[in-house]
């Protein structure tokens, strides 16, 4: 009838339910007022959220019930955050949405993946340190250790977001969840994360997720990450623990402080064995690629909470030293500026307070109702009296330079029998462990009683069983075992035959100038050359060195297996990944390649190791003193060949005229 005094709205009856939860929802209101929607700047004409201190859902609920009156009725974790505003109005499920609260949730893209050969023998080795842990599990300490990537500090005036991308955050309704942008920073935060792992009564039905978590936060410049700088900080975790048990089981992923294949790694880890009078102490660790194994790195998402809306900024210094600042353009040059005690002081006071915005972030994050603890960076002096635990053999090696230890290592013939007596070392673990003898002179007498100790055994090598799996710990403990079935060995050996590099065009050294990039090899820590046909724009290059950022790369692999897979969300990495390749036949035995010297736009390194101290002698390639040592000869350059062919044909000429 098109009447519109028919109708009528019966709503109004509708008197509703009273809230319980109004003084609730009201604080709610005036924390969020007050801190989500704080620093707001302008810069490029955008609005740019910095700092939100509500990091989860739970951390909201947490925040508003301690400044809520007491006796306040609270509600329930699913109630709160239905009274946010909905991420897609348009969705049917914003129905359920009240929207009173004028905040919401954003979310931003996940990192790929790709996988190593090693990762199930690797796993399998975890699988066997988990089990040594349960069979002696009164007697052992398991620790997981991983540093999370490092958070950008901006520069005075200019925040930068600590993370790059993460989970949802907890931002304003009307507001766009960004940040300056990461091309000036100088500055750098590396949170640590140790884990003390409650060792379950089962492997199979227990959990390794639970245990007390200790995060510390570093600055990179300052306190760069070492070996020994992660023993010594386990060490000072385990004294505040007052965990004193004579076996120790280490587990980290394989980054450089983690290698266990490294001589720095390794002494540093005997420095704690010696430190603690342990019987024994096993270090494994993650394959490369394959750092989600490790347990630290579920921890990492629930820093991430802390720090997804985060905008760092370091304290202004004095007009001098900001002027030195400036003019640094690496963490290397910082690091020359900080050698003045006047600059490295100010520079200290300058990112004190990020760190202790981290910290106390950090602090208030919980694993299993646990809450996080906090342990400081370890000083010089730590270093220093940790590393002093070699003098036990003589002068203790110095340097702190791979090649430097191992010169070192030549001058302490009692620290290298105790190697040989006391240690194993494997690509992904390594152990040491006292023999036991009473009348032995290298090491100290076990402290577990004797029928346990006789139980004790080296611990085992992954061993093939039948259909493709490995054979169960209890089958192998006990048994001599070798690292020949590890696949990575098998692969460099057929990899050193094969002749196909796999790349579309001649790699040649004007190939590897039009990208005048390197990828290092996580496991022989040699650059390989990038090639391409064309060359890269700035904006092409800037994409690939962030890509390369984000993972591990190791010999015989390619490039193109970091494409997306869905190539439509992310087309200018696709299209960048279909020009730039590296060789496929290449191995950790390989040597440099040579358009890695005729090029002439990568500094010089070790023809064979790909160490930076060398010596060149005239018509050859770099070779370090090591690799002289071991009499390894690299080839002569293109020219000298050359010349030397023509000097031989000169020869044979003179030769044939005489005769």
């Amino acid at each position: 009838m098109e009447d519109p005094d028919i109708i009528t709205d019966l709503r109004h009856h509708n008197t509703g339910q009273p809230s319980r939860y109004h003084i609730f929802f009201d604080h709610a209101k005036q924390y969020l007022e007050s801190v989500v929607e704080t620093a707001v700047d302008e810069r490029r004409h955008d609005r740019f959220t910095h700092l939100a201190q509500a990091m989860s859902v739970p951390d909201l609920l947490q925040q508003v019930k301690d400044i809520c009156p007491e006796n306040t009725p609270i509600p329930s974790e699913q109630w709160l955050r239905l009274q946010f505003a909905p991420k897609n109005p348009s969705a049917l499920a914003s129905l359920q949405y009240t929207g009173s609260l004028k905040v919401k949730f954003q979310v931003q893209s996940r990192q790929l993946r790709k996988t190593h050969v090693d990762l199930h023998y690797a796993s399998v080795a975890f699988r066997y340190l988990k089990e040594f842990a349960v069979k002696f599990r009164d007697f052992c300490v398991l620790v997981a250790m991983d540093d999370k990537h490092h958070c950008k500090v901006g520069e005075p005036g200019h925040p930068v977001a600590a993370v790059e991308r993460g989970k949802r955050v907890v931002v304003a309704a009307d507001k766009v969840f960004a940040v300056s942008d990461h091309d000036f920073t100088k500055f750098s935060i590396v949170p640590s994360v140790t884990m003390l792992i409650d060792i379950p009564e089962s492997v199979s039905e227990g959990s390794f997720y639970r245990g007390q978590v200790y995060v510390g936060v570093k600055d990179l410049a300052l306190e760069p990450s070492s070996p020994l700088r992660h023993i010594a900080e386990l060490k000072d975790i385990l004294r505040k623990e007052g965990l004193t048990k004579p076996i120790l089981c280490i587990y980290t992923d394989g980054g450089p402080d983690h290698r266990l294949t490294f001589l720095s790694v390794q002494l540093s880890i005997i420095c704690l064995f010696l430190s603690g009078n342990y019987d024994m102490i096993v270090a494994a660790r993650t394959p490369p690629l394959a750092s989600w194994k490790n347990p630290p790195e579920r921890v990492m998402s629930i820093l991430n909470l802390a720090l997804q809306a985060v905008g760092l900024m370091r304290k202004e210094t004095s007009a001098e030293t900001e002027q030195k600042l400036k003019s640094a353009s690496g963490l290397q040059q910082l690091r020359d500026i900080a050698k003045d005690p006047k600059f490295h002081e100010e520079m200290i006071d300058s990112i004190e307070p990020v760190k202790v915005l981290l910290s106390q972030l950090f602090g208030r994050l919980k694993l299993k109702d646990k809450q996080f603890k906090l342990f400081n960076s370890a000083s010089e002096t730590d270093l220093d009296g940790l590393w002093g635990e070699l003098s036990k053999f003589g002068n203790p090696p110095v340097g702190k330079r791979q090649n430097d230890l191992k010169k070192s290592l030549k001058d302490c013939p009692k620290l290298v029998e105790f190697i040989d007596h006391c240690c194993v070392s494997r690509t992904y673990f390594f152990t040491v462990k006292k023999c036991g003898a009473s009348d032995c002179q290298i090491c100290a007498p076990p402290r577990l009683p004797i029928d346990i100790f006789s139980q004790l055994h080296n611990f085992p090598d992954p061993v093939p069983g039948e259909e493709g799996h490995f054979k169960e710990f209890r089958e192998v403990f006990g048994t001599d075992t070798t690292e020949e079935h590890c696949p990575s060995l098998s692969a460099k050996k057929s990899n050193a035959v094969s002749t196909g590099h796999g790349i579309p065009f001649s790699p040649s050294a004007q190939t590897a100038k039009t990208v005048n990039q390197t990828v290092t090899c996580i496991d022989c820590q040699k650059p390989r050359v990038i090639y391409s046909a064309n060359k890269l724009s700035a904006q092409e290059s800037a994409i690939l060195k962030r890509i390369l950022g984000l993972y591990q790369f190791s010999c015989g692999s390619e490039l193109q297996e970091l494409k997306p897979e869905d190539p439509v969300r992310a087309p200018r990495i696709s299209a960048l990944l279909e020009k730039v390749f590296v060789k496929s036949n290449l191995s950790c035995t390989s040597p440099v390649e040579v358009p890695y010297y005729s090029s002439g736009v990568f500094p010089p390194i070790c023809y064979h190791c790909g160490a930076q101290d060398t010596d060149t002698e005239e018509g050859q390639y770099p070779m370090c003193p090591d690799c002289v040592v071991s009499k390894l000869q690299p080839p002569l350059k293109r020219k000298n060949v050359q010349s030397l062919r023509q000097k031989s044909r000169k020869n044979e000429g003179k030769k044939h005229y005489a005769t």
